[in-house]
C-alpha cells in the first residue's frame, strides 16, 4: 500500500496514457491488439497457475508506472512551454501562470531574496520582472515549504499531485484527439491529399518551434532544455503520415476524437485553476513559515 501511495500520481498518469498508446499502435500496425493478447497469454502460460494472476498484475503495474514516468515530464514540458510559436503567449502555461500570480503578490513576498542563489541578483525593490525571476523564487520557496516535513507540507504535496495528474490527463487526452483525427481523416479520405493536411500541419508547427528555440539559443544545443514537445509532435506527425499511406481499420475515430478533445479541455482548465491555487498556497505557506506579514497589516 505504501508503494501505491508513493507512486499514485505516476500510476494514474500512466493509466490515462494507455488509450493513446493503444490507438497509436493500432494506427501503425492494425490488428496488433489481437496478436498482443495471444502473445501475452503464451508468455504467462509458463507461469504456475497460483502465481499467474499476481505476475500479470505486477507486469501491468510495471508498464503503467514506466509509461507514467515518461509521460509526466512530457506533459510538464508541453503545458509549461511559453515559447511556443504563435500560441505560446496566448494560452496559459505553467511559467506564465506563476509569473502572473507572483506579480500580484510581489510587493509582500517576505524574504524572497535571501532564498535565491545570488542574493539581490534578480529582485530589486518591489518590481516584478520576467518569468525567469519569478520561476527562481517559486522553486526556492517550494523547496523550503516541502522541506518542512510530511505533516506540515501535506497540503502542498496534495495540490502538487493534483497538478501532475491534470497535466498528464490533458496531455494524453489532447494527444489522443490528435491521433484519432489522423485516423478519421485516413479512413474518410484514404490516400488523399486531404488526409495528409493535419499531419503536415503538426510537423510544420514542430519544425517552426524547434527552429525558434535553436535560434534563441544562438544555434547551440542545450542539454538543460530538451525539446520534448517537438519530439512528441514529430512522432505524432509521422504517425499521421503513415496512416495517409496505410489506412487503418475503420473505427469510431471521429467520436473518440470529440470525446478526447472534450476531456482534454476539461482537464486543461482544471489544471489551470489548480496551478493558480498551488502558487497562491505556496506563497502564503512560505509567508507563514518565515513569519512574513502583508504590508497592509497594522503596524507595518
Amino acid at each position: 500500500m505504501d508503494l501505491f501511495k508513493f507512486a499514485f500520481e505516476t500510476l494514474i498518469v500512466g493509466l490515462l496514457a494507455l488509450p493513446w498508446l493503444l490507438i497509436l499502435t493500432d494506427l501503425i500496425s492494425p490488428g496488433s491488439f489481437t496478436r498482443g493478447k495471444g502473445n501475452g497469454a503464451a508468455l504467462l502460460s509458463n507461469v504456475p497457475d497460483s502465481l499467474r494472476q499476481s505476475v500479470g498484475i505486477f507486469l501491468l503495474l510495471a508498464v503503467i508506472y514506466v509509461v507514467g514516468s515518461a509521460v509526466s515530464p512530457l506533459a510538464k514540458d508541453v503545458l509549461g512551454d511559453d515559447d511556443l510559436p504563435i500560441i505560446g503567449r496566448k494560452l496559459p502555461t505553467e511559467r506564465g501562470i506563476q509569473h502572473e500570480v507572483y506579480c500580484e503578490h510581489w510587493d509582500w513576498l517576505p524574504g524572497a531574496t535571501k532564498w535565491l542563489p545570488m542574493e539581490k541578483s534578480y529582485l530589486t525593490g518591489t518590481t516584478c520582472r520576467g518569468s525567469d525571476e519569478t520561476a527562481e523564487v517559486f522553486r526556492a520557496q517550494e523547496t523550503a515549504v516541502l522541506m518542512e516535513g510530511e505533516a506540515q507540507s501535506q497540503r502542498t504535496r496534495q495540490l502538487h499531485e493534483q497538478i501532475v495528474v491534470l497535466q498528464g490527463t490533458a496531455f494524453s487526452a489532447l494527444l489522443c484527439a490528435m491521433l484519432c483525427l489522423f485516423g478519421w481523416s485516413a479512413v474518410r479520405w484514404p490516400r488523399s491529399v486531404r488526409s495528409g493536411i493535419a499531419p503536415i500541419a503538426v510537423l510544420a508547427f514542430a519544425v517552426l518551434s524547434l527552429y525558434q528555440q535553436i535560434k534563441r539559443s544562438h544555434y547551440r544545443l542545450q542539454f538543460d532544455d530538451p525539446r520534448l514537445m517537438e519530439l512528441v509532435l514529430f512522432l505524432a506527425g509521422f504517425a499521421g503520415l503513415w496512416t495517409r499511406y496505410h489506412s487503418p481499420k475503420p473505427r469510431k475515430f471521429g467520436r473518440w476524437a470529440l470525446v478526447s478533445l472534450l476531456l482534454g479541455l476539461i482537464a486543461y482548465t482544471g489544471w489551470w485553476w489548480a496551478e493558480v491555487t498551488y502558487d497562491e498556497h505556496l506563497i502564503h505557506s512560505f509567508a507563514a513559515l518565515t513569519g512574513g506579514k502583508h504590508p497592509t497589516a497594522k503596524g507595518l
